[in-house]
């Protein structure tokens, strides 16, 4: 007894000496906010360094300044650039601008910005790259954010045909599942954030309005039945005074339920076996605004903060044995006003909207009505309950651990994946037109872009040119097209001499060449982004669509087609030297057969006998 008297007395002497010292408190106060700003800071870098792993130094460290510095160092009259740099002069300016990165990196970046193969990078073409790579990013990752409820509200019928009601104050879920039990698989392992997630967990949600009316609903949130608060403490109480509720929460593994009022007490009411009957009665506390518990099976704390500003928590060591109010209960208070809590999911206030904020700031409006009054999150079914008068339901995508190892990186079939050995990366392309560059180091998506608007058009041809800076692709359109897959930008599109699917293409000794459904090669000469390509059609050798294509040196070009015809090119002449067929036997067949083949079937097919251009002089 003694030694509580001296424990009180010196807790009402430091309270007086922070009364008497306000500067102390100011000074403390100052502390606890720049250890919050220091957290905060930290976070960010956290966050920065977790978005920049995977790309190269350079890109991770393009800030304003380093820009800035680099946009003098071009326009330095000092410097003689010309305004432009080679790879050695880029190296020893981006040195001298305090990026620290080895000459592998920088090697790196200037070749993705010099996507021309000129040796040079110029102000404007450095600033472009930059500027358009960002915006790529930028669509990137808004194509890749998952949204937690990406289904719209849904307003449940049961509220709206309630009359007059008022509005919902508390929001549980009551689950069937034996608490323990639970605590038991989350302690073997079995049940964390890759568990398996089901739409429907045993149990049932209650809902109460400020006048009391305490609702029973299922699991899929049908209405079971409604109780009214009034009824029940009539036939317990002589002198009977209307209640008028204002939070309401779940003690799951002790089975009751506690509510709370504008009266000066608490009531805990008994739900074990679906029933629902008042168990005790907390008395001599200021009316209560809003309730917590949490317990881990044994242990469980029990808060509640009232209408003067007071905290008071409950603590018990073994819930079960002992209860939350008994003689072996801790109870703790303070009469000193609460910081704000550092919130880290989400924000719920009394506005017109429900703001969800996800680690990466991400909002999305999920309410617009009257003030929300009472939510509810179940982490097992990925469901949140918002209430007003009424009642509306969010249900979230449902994901397990064999979905994610099902996981695919393409929506649509994957027709090429190529692997660039200068800037370690693989680009995959799908059917559907989408183009991703994915960081052989880290298995990281580095940039992601569309081929095509259109979505009758499919990707399905891919291949690098000799430098491997730029990507050709080619569709069932009949179009080829040049890009900087660093950054997504379209550099050109080569004329479409045939509208037929392009299956194959090759890029060597400074041309293109393009196979594909129209059963012939088309090439491509000085090729050039202003001004006019050359462009050729070969003599239509193949009578089925041609599926392959290869080189062997320079001056050789190989086509496959789809009845096993193998025809070897001499790129210089355009013509055929020789032909196999497998099923014809191993060694080469004369080409007076393959041209007599040709003819036969152009003879039997006039269409064919275009082979879609016409026939080049001999």
């Amino acid at each position: 007894m003694e030694s509580t008297t001296e424990d009180n007395n010196l807790g009402n002497k430091k309270s007086q000496d922070r009364g008497l010292n306000p500067d102390r408190d100011k000074e403390k106060h100052d502390a606890e906010q720049q250890g919050a700003c220091t957290e905060l800071a930290k976070n960010g870098e956290l966050a920065e360094q977790a978005e920049n792993r995977g790309k190269c130094p350079i890109e991770a460290k393009n800030k304003d300044k380093h820009r800035s510095l680099l946009e003098a160092v071009f326009h330095d009259p000092n410097f003689k650039v010309h305004e432009s740099l080679n790879m050695a002069k880029f190296r020893e300016v981006m040195r001298n601008i305090g990026v620290n990165a080895n000459d592998e990196d920088l090697n790196i970046m200037f070749m993705k910005v010099d996507a021309n193969c000129d040796g040079k990078v110029f102000w404007e073409e450095f600033k472009m790259y930059l500027l358009l790579e960002n915006e790529a990013r930028d669509s990137m990752h808004k194509s890749l954010r998952r949204l937690y409820f990406p289904e719209h509200i849904k307003i449940l019928r049961e509220s709206m045909q309630r009359s007059n009601s008022k509005a919902v104050v508390g929001l549980q879920f009551y689950s069937f599942k034996h608490p323990q039990a639970q605590e038991e698989q989350v302690a073997a392992g079995g049940w964390g954030d890759d568990m398996c997630k089901t739409r429907i967990e045993p149990g049932q949600y209650m809902s109460i309005t400020q006048d009391g009316k305490l609702s029973y609903w299922t699991e899929n949130l049908k209405h079971l039945y409604t109780l009214k608060l009034d009824d029940l403490k009539q036939a317990h109480a002589v002198l009977y005074q209307k209640i008028w509720v204002t939070h309401m929460i779940c003690m799951r593994n002790i089975d009751l339920l506690a509510i709370s009022s504008t009266s000066n007490h608490l009531e805990f009411y008994d739900i074990s076996a679906r029933k629902c009957t008042i168990a005790f009665t907390l008395t001599g506390v200021e009316p209560v605004t809003v309730m917590d518990y949490w317990s881990d099976g044994k242990r469980a704390v029990f808060s509640i903060g009232d209408v003067s500003g007071c905290v008071t928590i409950f603590t018990s060591r073994d819930v079960g044995q002992n209860g939350i109010f008994n003689r072996r209960t801790s109870k703790t208070g303070t009469r000193r006003s609460l910081a704000s809590p550092k919130t880290r999911t989400c924000v719920f206030g009394t506005s017109r909207t429900t703001p969800v904020f996800k680690k990466s700031a991400q909002v999305k409006y999920l309410w617009a009505g009257p003030p929300i009054t009472a939510v509810h999150y179940t982490r097992e079914t990925n469901t949140l309950v918002i209430a007003t008068s009424l009642m509306g339901v969010l249900q979230g995508e449902m994901e397990d651990l064999n979905a994610r190892l099902k996981e695919s990186t393409h929506k649509d079939p994957v027709c090429a994946a190529l692997y660039n050995t200068h800037f370690k990366q693989v680009v995959s392309g799908c059917y559907s037109g989408v183009v991703c560059v994915w960081d052989i180091l880290t298995g990281d998506k580095a940039m992601e872009f569309h081929t095509s608007s259109s979505r009758d058009m499919e990707l399905t041809a891919m291949a690098f040119d000799v430098p491997q800076r730029r990507l050709l692709t080619g569709s069932n359109d009949g179009m080829v097209r040049l890009w900087n897959f660093n950054n997504g930008v379209l550099l050109m599109k080569l004329p479409v001499l045939d509208k037929n699917e392009v299956t194959g293409i090759l890029h060597f000794n400074n041309k293109i060449y393009m196979s594909g459904w129209s059963k012939r090669v088309i090439c491509y000469k000085h090729i050039q982004k202003e001004g006019r390509t050359e462009h050729n059609a070969w003599r239509c050798y193949h009578t089925e669509d041609i599926y392959s294509i290869n080189t062997y040196g320079s001056k050789i070009l190989v086509t496959a087609s789809h009845n096993g015809d193998i025809i070897v090119w001499n790129t210089s002449t355009e013509e055929p030297l020789c032909w196999f067929n497998a099923s014809q036997g191993p060694r080469p067949l004369l080409l007076d057969s393959l041209k007599d083949k040709a003819t036969q079937r152009r003879r039997g097919d006039p269409e064919a006998a275009r082979c879609g251009f016409q026939q080049q002089p001999g």
